[in-house]
């Protein structure tokens, strides 16, 4: 999943609307409304748009701790027909010029969106070059980005099971007792992601 800006990322949006915040001491009250659709159609994929409200409260807490009053409205949706539903609300929304600030969909919307104007670069918004985004897996980087430009920030990697086949994990070295011990080192953070690409590839 990613979070693809329309009219701006989150941080984006909101660096830009205090980009002319006044000097120290001279705090003012700021009052900003963002829109946020999100792909799928049920209650178990309200934490798409639910991660833009946690983000909101975090920044709002910050600029107190700068003596800066910031307000911050998160207008959510993701009760659509389904990803097609969604992909042609936001198409149309686009296209009568009253789109979402951002929306969380999937990489493969990347290419014909920005293509046809519909999304905005989201590296026009963030600092890829400073934490947490100078952090992200490269190939995760990779499908966000069209023709070396990155328009989306990768929501997750999507934790999901992987399931080794043990005679093919034979036949690149590992024993029987390496696979019996291979729960513990996963535990242990021995055995990471990048072994299990790198074991994929001696596989293939």
């Amino acid at each position: 999943m990613l979070k693809v800006s329309l009219k701006g990322a989150l941080t984006g949006c909101l660096m830009l609307a205090t980009a002319a915040s006044l000097p120290l001491g001279q705090a003012m009250a700021r009052d900003l409304t963002i829109q946020v659709w999100a792909g799928g159609s049920n209650v178990a994929d309200a934490y798409r748009v639910d991660a833009i409200t946690m983000a909101a409260d975090i920044l709002e807490r910050e600029s107190a701790i700068r003596g800066e009053e910031l307000n911050i409205t998160v207008e959510t949706k993701y009760d659509f027909d389904g990803w097609g539903g969604f992909k042609q609300a936001v198409t149309l929304a686009a296209e009568a010029n009253n789109a979402p600030h951002i929306v969380v969909t999937g990489h493969e919307d990347i290419a014909p969106w920005s293509q046809s104007g519909l999304i905005r670069p989201i590296e026009d918004y963030v600092d890829f070059d400073s934490w947490p985004l100078s952090d992200l897996f490269e190939n995760l980087i990779e499908i966000s980005s069209y023709e070396g430009v990155i328009y989306g920030v990768p929501q997750d990697a999507e934790s999901r099971p992987f399931f080794g086949w043990i005679p093919h994990l034979k036949a690149i070295g590992y024993s029987d007792a390496d696979i019996r011990d291979m729960p513990g080192k996963v535990q242990r953070g021995e055995y990471t992601l990048e072994d299990v690409l790198n074991d994929a590839k001696k596989i293939q």
